[in-house]
């Protein structure tokens, strides 16, 4: 309440009359500051508020600052009043109306004079000295750098910055590690001017999550160590950034788990190496040096580094780790040793030029079980990566679930992993199909831009007859899906995108008795479906056909699809009809056609099914009726014509539909025009639609609506009408 009210004050301060009074009643002083403190005075009254019922003089502070802003406020309307009165009833002169748009009374000076007084006292009540019992604060919105006054919060525990908003922040305020109280500290950016460094970092008994960004400015493993990580035991989740002080994009959502060479449960034994980088260290200081005098405690949980340069990573003992992430490890030869740490459940390494293979060092010699909690792994943008060994004579990665493999164009060789349910293979070389052709646990199999690949072994699709769902994507020399797709018969859900030379789809598809949902798009060597593919889709209830730029018919096979409930057909420029027998589709609920040129018909057969509630028809330039038939789809929801340049006419059957709710026509010019010639024509067919239809048209169907209607206009000359019966 007591932020609103000074907010609402603040903002009235701003007003342009008031301005008129900066200078000749010496308010500019008393605003300026107030606005310089607003965010984080806001903070503390929102800390206020929340403590007010347990501390008594947080309750009565609260209090008396009400009523002096409540009098702030009154002062100001008082004022704004007065000075709309002596503008009125100016008379000066041109000369002094140029220096002062309005004769000021003596009224007007007193209440100046007053309110000065009130924001003087409203100001010491907002002093953040004053306020030095606050624990509390957030600090949202868009800015560069914390208030100054922020260190006089001598008791402050937490501060929050929410990542969303503070994208833009570029320092902190000099000497925070005067807040010896503070406890919770998400980000801390380190500086080079004084009371800037990571050694601010020492005395602060830190928990929670701690990100510190701009490593870069760190001059040496000295002043490293003085930030004291390694005695912060509450800290659970660390980020330490090199470079790019806006990048706050990679999190543990979007990068899950990650780490560094040498955290092994156990003895460090991580040899010291040292590097320089050419990116953030031309001046010769050891990073590998810094990083490893930013070792945290060993209770840490979460780990995450960007932009490290070193060549070699610490020897750290984090026994407790859970999560780890490393970006952008440029110079980086080997992977961390990661698979003695036995809670590890999540890792993603990330841009690392320099490693050409995972062997033994990733794994460590100490455990008979390697990786024995982990669940996810993500390896992304490893351009030189050609080979992942595996270990012969040690169980590893026994709870691996997830493994995603993207950008690791040279990999020809990795393990099998026994209880692997989902597999994302991107941009990888195409022999490393003969690595994973043995695993037999899948149920979820992405395989995407491939560019060499030639064909799928069929020895991964019949040793996992649990998959569920499999995506093909940008494997433009992929000619054929092999035979062995038709062993799935758990499959529910098959996408083919941007495999421009498939030229057909195997017929064993047919048995496919699970499959729910089936998408091809950009596959423009293929022709058609013939009817021995998708006839035994008896339980297919999705079915989208896009950008398939030579197929020139659907399979008759379309009508034994009776579980089909949406059928999408997109941008098929020699697609000329569709096939017979749609009358058999009894569950179809929604029907799109988009972009198809040569389409010149509905099929008459679809008049029978009357269970669809959703018909989109948008650039078909053949089109040039609806047939009258329309009027029996009784469950009819939602018509949606549009770029259809030769529609002449709407059916009369379009007043049966009394379950219409959104009708919308656009960008249909001879129909357009025709309404505008005939005038006179009484669309009498609209009034037995629905009560409450929505109407999108174009703006001459205004013309010609003898309906009582709603309308208002939006962008793009566009009616958005609501049809009222009468």
């Amino acid at each position: 309440m007591s932020d609103l009210l000074l907010q609402i004050v603040i903002d009235k301060l701003a007003s342009p009359l008031l301005e008129k009074l900066n200078d000749l009643c010496s308010l500019k002083e008393n605003t300026g500051k107030l606005r310089q403190s607003l965010p984080l005075v806001l903070a503390f009254l929102e800390d206020a508020e929340k403590r007010q019922e347990t501390e008594k003089a947080i309750e009565v502070w609260l209090l008396e600052l009400k009523n002096v802003t409540y009098e702030s406020e009154d002062l100001l309307d008082e004022l704004t009043a007065e000075i709309m009165l002596c503008e009125n009833h100016s008379r000066i002169s041109d000369k002094v109306r140029n220096l002062l748009p309005f004769e000021p009374s003596r009224h007007l000076f007193d209440l100046a004079k007053e309110l000065r007084n009130k924001l003087k006292e409203l100001q010491d009540g907002l002093d953040p000295s004053n306020l030095a019992r606050t624990r509390h604060s957030s600090v949202v919105g868009n800015f560069d750098s914390f208030p100054l006054d922020l260190i006089k919060v001598k008791h402050l525990r937490t501060l929050l910055c929410y990542l969303g908003g503070c994208e833009g922040l570029t320092r902190m305020p000099a000497g925070i590690g005067k807040l010896v109280h503070l406890q919770t500290l998400p980000i801390y950016i380190v500086g080079k001017g004084r009371g800037e460094s990571i050694a601010e970092l020492n005395s602060l008994n830190l928990r929670g999550e701690l990100s510190i960004k701009c490593l870069e400015n760190v001059t040496d493993a000295k002043e490293a160590q003085k930030a004291n990580l390694r005695e912060k035991k509450h800290l659970n989740m660390l980020r330490l950034i090199w470079g790019d002080n806006n990048d706050q994009g990679h999190n543990l959502k979007a990068a899950k788990g990650s780490t560094l060479q040498g955290l092994k449960y156990g003895k460090n034994n991580g040899s010291p190496g040292s590097s320089r980088s050419n990116s953030f260290w031309d001046s010769g200081i050891e990073v590998k040096d810094i990083l490893e005098c930013l070792e945290p405690h060993p209770n840490l949980r979460k780990l995450f580094i960007k932009g490290y340069s070193g060549i070699k990573f610490p020897g750290w003992v984090l026994p407790n780790l859970v999560q780890v992430v490393l970006i952008n490890f440029r110079r980086c030869e080997n992977l961390p040793t990661l698979g003695q740490l036995p809670f590890l459940k999540t890792i993603c390494l990330q841009g690392m030029d320099g490693v050409v293979c995972i062997a033994e060092e990733f794994y460590g010699s100490d455990s008979q079980t390697l990786f024995p909690s982990l669940k996810e792994l993500k390896l992304r943008d490893f351009p030189n990566l050609e080979q992942w060994s595996s270990i012969d004579d040690r169980e590893a990665f026994p709870c691996l679930g997830k493994l995603i493999v993207d950008g690791c164009p040279n990999l020809r060789k990795m393990p099998v992993f026994p209880s692997l349910q989902r597999l994302e293979l991107r941009n990888c070389h195409p022999k490393i199909m003969n690595s994973i052709k043995d695993v037999t646990s899948l149920s979820i199999l992405v395989i995407d831009s491939f560019q060499n690949l030639l064909h799928l072994p069929g020895e991964l699709l019949e040793n996992n007859t649990c998959l569920r769902s499999f995506e093909v994507r940008k494997c433009q020399n992929l000619r054929s899906l092999p035979s062995e797709l038709g062993s799935l018969t758990a499959l529910k859900s098959l996408i083919i995108s941007h495999c421009e030379n498939l030229a057909h789809l195997s017929p064993s598809l047919q048995n496919l008795k699970a499959l729910e949902f089936l998408e091809i798009n950009d596959c423009h060597g293929m022709k058609t479906l013939r009817e021995d593919v998708i006839g035994g889709l008896s339980s297919l209830r999705t079915l989208v056909i896009e950008n398939c730029n030579n197929l020139i018919s659907l399979s008759n096979g379309l009508r034994f699809l009776t579980a089909l409930e949406r059928l999408s057909i997109m941008s098929c420029p020699k697609l000329a009809f569709l096939p017979n027998g749609l009358q058999n589709l009894s569950t179809l609920q929604s029907l799109s056609i988009l972009s198809c040129p040569e389409l010149f018909s509905l099929p008459v057969e679809l008049q029978h099914v009357t269970t669809l509630q959703s018909l989109v028809i948008h650039s078909c330039p053949g089109l040039t009726i609806l047939p009258d038939w329309v009027g029996n789809f009784s469950s009819l929801r939602s018509l949606s014509i549009s770029n259809c340049h030769y529609l002449t006419s709407l059916p009369a059957g379009l007043q049966h539909l009394s379950k219409l709710q959104h009708l919308s026509i656009q960008d249909c010019p001879l129909l357009e025009r025709l309404c505008k010639q005939k005038k006179g024509l009484k669309f009498r067919l609209l009034e037995h639609l629905h009560k409450s239809l929505i109407l999108v048209l174009a703006p001459g169907f205004g013309l010609v609506l003898h309906v009582p209607i709603v309308a208002e206009f939006s962008p793009r000359g566009i009616f958005h009408e609501r049809f009222c019966p009468r």
